[in-house]
């Protein structure tokens, strides 16, 4: 983690080289460490649709297959036992 975050802070001092702001260094720590903390929030975002859907998907996927099986159960039932 604290490798991350010399490399946030490295990049956000190269971004404000660019601009005449002249910030300290607290201030730099505390810029890098807020934009730490936003990518964390949209990847658990992004994460959170993601997990959404999967699961929506498996409900889908589940529900077919208790169908087919309720539906193959029902017909194997019906045959002539002397035919299975």
């Amino acid at each position: 983690m604290a490798i991350y975050l010399q490399q946030e802070v490295a990049r956000v001092e190269t971004r404000l080289k660019d601009q005449s702001v002249n910030m300290n260094k607290l201030a730099i720590l505390l810029l890098a460490a807020m934009n730490i903390v936003n990518e964390r929030f949209e990847l658990k975002r992004t994460n959170s649709a993601l997990l959404q859907d999967i699961s929506g998907r498996s409900g889908d996927l589940l529900r077919l297959l208790d169908e087919s099986i309720k539906t193959y159960d029902s017909k194997w039932l019906q045959v002539d036992p002397v035919q299975r």
